[in-house]
């Protein structure tokens, strides 16, 4: 299949560009002009410059493509309407541009929509998340990936489309957890833990990630209106991790001895209110910012991946002992920490 790949110039846009060459699909690349290409350099890459707030770009974009995987958006933004503008919006774009090529589902690009399970929001306690749940999502980012995601349902009549759902995505290549790798390395393996109760987490390698969306692709079931959970699946490691676990892992992968120390909520709280005066001043994104303290008050962000195992054969490669070692030394052999 020749696909087209929004936000391939993003991390996790590289694992899939990387997943559709090993599968021997072609890939083109939807970019704005200033995009760094850097991350799918070593591919044969076809790109095409757009972006997804502009239709006509996307029309173009996608001529003679036979399928679209959605992945471009905000996980950082300066104001909640950008979450709903780019998220969204972008979004809609995509699904008005796929329904405008044929005459009906059969003839139009399979569609792979990217969401989060942001989107959905945490677990009720003692259990995990599966697709058929109710969404409640506590941020504003989560709540504009749940609009994303009903844009794309609306038009499951007349569009081959399926949801995948994503946890926290960590890998070589991330900026946003390198942040952690840093301060891990930085601190000798000191990990504040937000909260005296130790909360729990699915995550997920971003080349596991990647094989995933490929695997929705050739396999997924297409959305349903009579079955809310039929095309939607979360792809994650199978595991679930507490908070401090995860330090453990993360001190240990970068050889420092794991000294996690709780904290309380409220410092979270500093901490973003510091970020958001920054955001004020220089009109840039904060990393940890109100719309992420939300989602970290959360205490049970576990999603269940035996839908994605069973209908996609979908099977992690990478647990997070593997993982974080693997993304630590591609992180030092580059010289990012």
């Amino acid at each position: 299949m020749k696909v087209l790949v929004s936000g391939i110039s993003g991390f996790i846009g590289h694992h899939v560009s990387e997943a559709l060459h090993r599968h021997g699909h072609q890939v083109r690349g939807l970019v704005r002009r200033s995009s760094d290409r850097s991350g799918v350099a070593h591919l044969p890459v076809e790109f095409a410059e757009g972006d997804v707030l502009d239709r006509p770009s996307l029309d173009r974009a996608m001529e003679g493509v036979d399928a679209v995987i959605h992945l471009a958006g905000l996980t950082k933004a300066v104001t909640s309407e950008d979450f709903f503008r780019v998220n969204a919006g972008g979004t809609e774009n995509v699904v008005a541009a796929c329904l405008a090529r044929g005459a009906n589902a059969d003839a139009r690009p399979r569609l792979v929509h990217v969401s989060s399970q942001a989107a959905v929001g945490p677990a009720p306690t003692g259990r995990v998340s599966d697709e058929g749940d109710l969404e409640a999502p506590l941020s504003h980012y989560g709540r504009s990936k749940l609009q994303a995601e009903k844009l794309v349902r609306a038009a499951a009549s007349g569009l081959r489309a399926s949801i995948i759902r994503p946890p926290m995505v960590y890998g070589p290549r991330d900026r946003d957890i390198l942040a952690a790798f840093k301060l891990a390395k930085q601190a000798r393996g000191l990990f504040l833990q937000p909260g005296f109760r130790d909360k729990r987490y699915s995550i997920v390698h971003g080349e596991d990630l990647g094989e995933g969306i490929v695997l929705g692709l050739e396999k997924g079931a297409p959305l349903s209106e009579g079955d809310r959970a039929q095309g939607v699946y979360f792809v994650t490691d199978g595991a679930a991790y507490t908070w401090s676990e995860l330090g453990r892992q993360l001190a240990q992968s970068v050889e420092r001895r794991p000294l996690v120390v709780p904290i309380p909520e409220t410092f979270s709280a500093v901490v973003a209110i510091a970020q958001e005066i920054g955001t004020l001043l220089t009109n840039r994104p904060p990393l940890l910012g109100f719309d992420k303290i939300r989602d970290m008050r959360g205490d049970n962000f576990v999603c269940s991946n035996a839908r994605a195992k069973s209908a996609l054969g979908h099977s992690p490669k990478y647990d997070v002992t593997a993982g974080f070692r693997q993304t630590a030394k591609w992180y030092q052999e580059h010289g990012w920490i």
